[in-house]
């Protein structure tokens, strides 16, 4: 057998992390094929990517990426999760 017929997604973020995350801008990063920025109130906050292993974020003064997430349901937004991370570590 190929797949997994028995997988449960996780459940959906809820409506007040999906506006969270849509007063957001995200757009892709120059020179890299997987990064994407993400912008508050035109302000550059950090950047997320989702990969093969799963959603990451990172700030510009980090080094390497932070792993945040290697599920997540079909409906949240895309690098969902790593982009609420994002929110609370420059937040906190």
């Amino acid at each position: 057998m190929w797949g997994r017929d028995d997988y449960t997604e996780p459940i959906p973020m809820s409506p007040n992390d999906v506006n969270k995350i849509n007063a957001l801008r995200v757009v892709p990063t120059d020179g890299y094929k997987t990064w994407f920025s993400v912008f508050r109130e035109s302000k550059l906050i950090g950047y997320v990517t989702t990969r093969h292993g799963g959603q990451a974020f990172r700030t510009q003064h980090m080094d390497s990426w932070d792993w945040v997430a290697s599920a997540w349901n079909s409906s949240d937004p895309k690098h969902g999760h790593a982009i609420l991370a994002l929110l609370r570590d420059i937040d906190t």
